[in-house]
């Protein structure tokens, strides 16, 4: 069972991370998404079989050829698919809503000062979400 952690703010639509007052339950697409950005924002932790490293990978890749960047970028987003298939191998309850099925690298640009990712998230259930990462 998750607890949602994740908020996003309305105004920017930037995702903090709260335990808050009341945490209530995930279920459904916001569990998949919950479990996919902490892949992403996580460092790898073989140990545990957790973490691709993704934001890092963006974050320390300034003034990198983009072919460079997306590469890496690709290799730690498939990391995140193989860990979530992993851990979601081994939950049969899981609704098909909170199964991953695929994440892919849509575009990848930049400002000259960070890296911007559009990433594709699709459930079991085929539906699909679409978020920046930077």
């Amino acid at each position: 069972m998750d607890f949602g952690a994740i908020v996003r703010d309305p105004k920017d639509g930037t995702i903090t991370f709260t335990s808050g007052k009341a945490p209530r339950r995930l279920v459904g697409m916001g569990q998949l998404l919950q479990t996919l950005v902490i892949e992403l924002m996580s460092d790898p932790q073989p140990f545990i079989g957790r973490g691709s490293g993704f934001v890092k990978a963006l974050r320390t890749s300034i003034g990198e050829d983009a072919a460079v960047v997306t590469g890496n970028a690709t290799r730690a987003l498939t990391t995140a698919k193989n860990h979530i298939f992993g851990y979601q191998s081994n939950d049969p309850g899981l609704l098909d809503s909170e199964r991953l099925q695929d994440v892919r690298l849509r575009s990848l640009t930049t400002d000259g000062q960070r890296w911007f990712a559009d990433i594709e998230m699709k459930s079991v259930s085929g539906t699909r979400f679409l978020f920046t990462a930077a």
